[in-house]
């Protein structure tokens, strides 16, 4: 996919990633995490500068996170400090097949995002913005992201929508389809979306994205890989076998690799290997951010035939 917003793409280019940061607290240990925290750490390691944009707590878990961000490399310059909310937590349940299941908890700090003038300068130079819609539940985070969406006209928009729990409703996954130009989803995203605009399906995926002007819609399938969507054009990638430690953080790993395919205009299949791979990556991995090993990555390449 070519994009012709920005004329000069910087060999690193500046992704910025908005929406919730938060401590994935599975019942060993605490991990950090959010996926536009994940899709910037994982965009970072493999060549992007990355820009989280979020809210945490005047707590502990929000000092932690600072300190992780810290030894990561992260920027953590647009992170605001709440004084009235706590820095945002979820409880991971692992399937023995290593296959999440999360509550998470509400009226957090990320829920009360705000404007923040420091952001006028990244908005107005950055080659994407990615973000969700699980930090849009609350009407005061949703008001301030639609607002940095509009504020950067010239970056690709990517919508990595969530449907966690009941934190969603059409009117706000439809505001977000109206604003990007790249969807990610899984396949079980993808049906209950089908459910939910009947209509914009009735002529299936590709009506979809007509309606809505959506340039590449990207369907994550697990281990079986993934689809993508361009207009005129359907790519099915298989999955890259690896032994898997958990799957926490392998879709935004996706999301981290198909923007900068995205963003270098690659042709769809090698996108959607890129994608598979970094994902495949990371599911091998515990955690959602591990560091990546670039012989590692070389030898996964290998054994997938690239």
């Amino acid at each position: 996919m070519t994009d012709s917003r920005s004329p000069a793409r910087s060999s690193r280019p500046l992704v910025v990633c908005v929406g919730e940061i938060l401590w994935d607290c599975f019942p060993d240990r605490k991990v950090l995490g959010g996926a536009p925290l994940n899709c910037a750490c994982m965009a970072q390691s493999v060549g992007a500068q990355a820009l989280p944009v979020s809210r945490i707590g005047d707590d502990d878990d929000g000092r932690a996170i600072l300190a992780v961000m810290k030894e990561k490399g992260l920027d953590a310059s647009r992170i605001q400090v709440d004084p009235d909310h706590p820095t945002g937590t979820v409880r991971v349940a692992l399937s023995p097949q290593g296959e999440p299941t999360f509550t998470i908890v509400e009226e957090v700090a990320y829920d009360y995002l705000a404007w923040d003038e420091g952001l006028r300068e990244p908005l107005a130079r950055c080659d994407a913005l990615c973000f969700g819609s699980l930090a849009q539940r609350n009407p005061a985070a949703r008001a301030t992201i639609l607002s940095l969406l509009d504020r950067a006209p010239q970056a690709l928009k990517v919508y990595d929508i969530n449907l966690r729990q009941h934190f969603y409703s059409r009117e706000i996954l439809a505001e977000g389809f109206r604003r990007a130009q790249v969807v990610k989803l899984n396949d079980g995203e993808l049906a209950t979306l089908q459910g939910l605009f009947r209509a914009e399906f009735a002529e299936g995926v590709a009506g979809f994205m007509r309606r809505f002007d959506i340039e590449m819609l990207a369907v994550t399938q697990g281990a079986e890989g993934c689809t993508l969507h361009a207009r005129g054009q359907t790519v099915t990638a298989p999955g890259i076998r690896v032994q898997v430690q958990d799957t926490v953080g392998a879709g935004d790993a996706f999301t981290a690799s198909l923007i900068l395919s995205c963003l270098r205009g690659a042709p769809l299949d090698e996108t959607a290997f890129e994608a598979n791979l970094l994902g495949a990556y990371v599911a091998g991995r515990s955690g959602g951010t591990p560091p990546v090993d670039p012989a590692a990555l070389a030898a996964l390449r290998r054994q997938a035939g690239r």
